[in-house]
């Protein structure tokens, strides 16, 4: 009672507060969906679903050569995980050239600490080379989190000045088919559903989503990947920051208490569809990787059971 008057939670508002509700009451089957005439967003050459690295190196090289390219991206920015997401550092992926050198995992000869020989080249060169002049004029330091939207900053200056036209917080939903050839994209976003049109469709979004819809074969990543490439067959995972660690007691306590004083991180399960764990540093073997200053960051692997094995991609001891 208030002021005399009695409020009540309605039902809608009780299923808002509590979405359990929803999944427990949801019930097996199927709804028809009423056909719809959908408006054609684009009429392009190229389209690009992802717009991460990939993704915007692919539409770049199509505009280059002429092609009228439209490049679709689900986040409210361009770059993936290089930019704004994952902020990775490159590693390797600076201009070479750079020799050749091996190293023995478990009696085989790899590569060791290189993921392009001699150099990279073409348009991912390029885009480096740009970046690390952008980094000098504008004195950005090399961390990750003063770096993490050069990436993304830079990606939109070129693909504004190759003419591409650069679709943010907009879902590729499904392949437009005719027969067994894909002709373009469905896309949602604020203003509903739309189509766009291509001769030629990129699909960069991580997981090959157009391809799946569109009955492609895919090939899924094998643990034996995992001796050339330490991320797979899982992916690179997630960072999360943390603020405010005292480094000095941090590492103090670690090396009185032992590598397990942090305790273990046992995966959790994702329902039946992935697991996740905390990773491990690869420079200390501690949960906490200096970033600056008081800035730490987690990294959190996805295990996926459905596709992969549960192995974990990353550096994880306990998983």
């Amino acid at each position: 009672m208030r002021h005399g008057k009695q409020f009540r939670v309605t039902g809608w508002a009780l299923l808002l507060s509590c979405p359990s509700l929803l999944v427990a009451q949801a019930q097996p089957g199927y709804v028809t969906e009423p056909s719809k005439r959908i408006p054609i967003v684009y009429d392009a050459d190229v389209v690009v679903a992802g717009a991460g690295i990939s993704g915007i190196m692919a539409a770049l090289a199509a505009a280059k050569h002429g092609a009228k390219t439209v490049l679709i991206e689900r986040y409210s920015s361009v770059g993936g995980v290089s930019g704004p997401g994952l902020n990775a550092g490159g590693g390797n992926q600076q201009p070479g050239p750079r020799p050749m050198v091996m190293e023995d995992k478990n009696g085989v000869s790899v590569p060791k600490d290189i993921s392009i020989y001699p150099d990279i080249a073409g348009m991912t060169k390029l885009f480096a080379q740009r970046l690390i002049q952008l980094k000098k004029e504008k004195n950005i330091a090399s961390h990750r989190l003063a770096a993490s939207h050069s990436i993304n900053y830079l990606a939109t200056i070129m693909l504004q000045e190759a003419s591409v036209e650069v679709l943010v917080s907009t879902l590729v939903t499904d392949p437009i088919m005719d027969g067994n050839t894909v002709k373009g994209v469905f896309i949602e976003n604020k203003s509903g559903r739309g189509a766009v049109r291509a001769k030629v469709v990129i699909d960069a979004t991580g997981e090959a989503d157009v391809a799946r819809r569109a009955g492609a074969t895919i090939i899924q990543p094998k643990d034996s990947y995992q001796m050339v490439d330490a991320h797979s067959p899982n992916g690179i995972g997630l960072f999360a920051y943390v603020g405010g660690v005292d480094w000095k007691l941090y590492l103090e306590a670690i090396a009185k208490n032992g590598k397990d004083f942090e305790g273990k991180f046992s995966p959790r399960d994702v329902e039946k569809f992935a697991q996740i764990a905390v990773s491990k540093s690869s420079e200390n073997n501690t949960v906490l990787s200096q970033q600056e200053g008081d800035i730490g960051s987690v990294k959190i692997q996805v295990v996926r059971v459905n596709d992969y094995s549960r192995h974990d991609g990353g550096k994880a001891e306990d998983r």
